[in-house]
């Protein structure tokens, strides 16, 4: 963050500023980081804490770590380095608890900055409302890969979601072009062609899709069922690897016709876990699941490597 917002919410608003390693700390594995970050954001747990101490509120809402703002970008932050699960369980952190912190984080930054005379005057650009937030504010889960490595249920209905949405188009064409890559038996394909589902589809965008395409779609649906975060992760690398097929120069140009050059730099789209994919567009603009950092067989962490440096650290740290 930016040094002049860091004095303003240190000097001006007795907001806590903490480093990211610092905030991401976990007492129950205090030799393990998800992040490295020197990174200073808003401790808005602890925020919370002053808030509940001041109001003498007896039980304090679940809320996100951090808040983060670069220009008039804010992101909440959430690190959890342990398994995520369904249910509640005394050792392990279910979904819906993550989900109810987006809620409450937004509840309680609403009532912090109405309440606090001179945050206006600060960020007159901030509003309180969820027309407001739902443009300008995003949220970040950062999990342990390592221990997040089983699909739950609320991976099963978000990826189906964005496969319906249309999230993994690019892949369903690199797929429906390529699928003798992965699978021993092209036949395989085919068959999906004869149960092809029609819900979900506009009759219009139906008419543009190859049967292929369809067909591919259909076959993502079912892998949902098994491991679907390692197959969308092996056709990426197939996207972008060295070695590729003779025809991907022609079908990349199809896809640069279609989308940001960047695409093909690189930049890949990220599935969001978790089911968490939902709130996106409503309770905050945009919605991303990065994976941590984790301790590699050698013993050493892969900080400069993990998603969340990546795709947050990196394009803020030098702010």
């Amino acid at each position: 963050m930016k040094k002049e917002y860091e004095d303003i919410f240190i000097q001006n608003l007795n907001f806590p500023i903490r480093t990211l390693k610092e905030i991401c700390f976990d007492k129950r594995h205090p030799e393990e980081y998800l992040t490295d970050s020197t990174i200073g954001a808003i401790d808005f747990d602890e925020l919370v804490k002053q808030y509940c101490k001041e109001g003498n509120m007896e039980k304090r809402p679940r809320t996100n770590d951090a808040l983060y703002l670069s220009g008039e970008e804010w992101f909440f932050i959430e690190f959890k380095n342990g398994q995520i699960v369904d249910e509640f369980s005394d050792t392990h952190t279910a979904v819906t608890e993550i989900q109810e912190k987006i809620v409450s984080s937004l509840a309680v930054l609403f009532s912090v900055t109405r309440e606090n005379q001179d945050f206006e005057k600060y960020f007159p650009f901030y509003k309180g409302e969820l027309s407001y937030t739902s443009k300008h504010i995003n949220y970040i889960l950062v999990y342990n890969p390592k221990k997040n490595e089983d699909v739950i249920k609320s991976d099963k209905k978000g990826w189906k979601r964005q496969v319906n949405s249309g999230f993994f188009d690019e892949e369903i064409h690199y797929f429906s072009k390529h699928y003798e890559v992965f699978f021993s038996r092209p036949s395989d394909v085919a068959k999906y062609q004869k149960r092809i589902r029609t819900v979900n589809i506009d009759e219009t965008k139906k008419q543009e899709m190859t049967p292929e395409f369809l067909a591919a779609r259909e076959y993502f649906i079912e892998r949902i069922n098994n491991r679907f975060d390692h197959f969308i992760k092996d056709i990426r690398a197939k996207m972008s690897a060295k070695n590729i097929d003779s025809e991907f120069d022609i079908f990349a140009e199809i896809i640069l016709e279609e989308t940001e050059p960047s695409y093909l730099e690189g930049q890949l789209p990220l599935m969001v876990r978790f089911g968490l994919d939902k709130y996106a567009g409503r309770y905050v603009k945009d919605v991303f699941t990065y994976a941590g950092a984790y301790k590699q067989k050698d013993g050493t962490y892969n900080y400069g490597e993990s998603e969340f440096y990546l795709n947050f650290v990196r394009h803020y740290e030098n702010e």
